[in-house]
Parts: structure tokens; C-alpha cells; sequence
């Protein structure tokens, strides 16, 4: 990976960073926030993608996962994350 272009005196920033992942790394943030927002993002993606691939069964998508269904219930409802009821 290239090493960062310095930073100009005149307070522009520089381009932004793409590594192999394809992740864009802004430098407009501190380390911190960004970090939550990726770790966030993951978790949202991780819990969908498996109970996508589990047709929205908890307990199969625990299994696959390898995360209790209480915390698959927690992260479902930290997210917004909802079955659909069908009739």
C-alpha cells in the first residue's frame, strides 16, 4: 500500500485511501468515530446476510453465525432489523 501523501499547509485534505477490501478511508474523522461507523455497518450486514441465508429463522441463523439468538434478537432490534409476518 502506498504510504499517505502529506498533508498541505494550505489545510486542504488529502485524496482518499482505497485498500484491497475496497474500503474508502476518509481522514475527515477521528479514528474512533470512523471505527464505530465500520464495526456498525458490519454487524448490520453480518445479521441480515445470515438471516437472509436462514429465510429470517433465528435459530438457523445463530447456527450459521455462531451467535446466540439472544444476541441475534439484540442486534435485530439495535438495527431495526424486522421479519416479515406472512398471512
Amino acid at each position: 500500500m502506498d504510504a499517505l501523501p502529506p498533508r498541505s499547509r494550505l489545510g486542504t485534505e488529502p485524496p482518499e485511501i482505497r485498500d484491497e477490501l475496497g474500503l474508502s478511508v476518509s481522514l475527515d474523522r477521528p479514528f474512533h468515530e470512523l471505527k464505530q461507523y465500520l464495526v456498525t455497518e458490519f454487524e448490520r450486514a453480518y445479521v441480515v446476510r445470515c438471516l437472509e441465508l436462514s429465510e429470517m429463522n433465528v435459530s438457523m441463523a445463530s447456527r450459521v453465525s455462531g451467535l446466540s439468538r439472544k444476541h441475534i434478537r439484540t442486534l435485530m432490534a439495535k438495527y431495526g432489523i424486522q421479519r416479515e409476518v406472512t398471512e
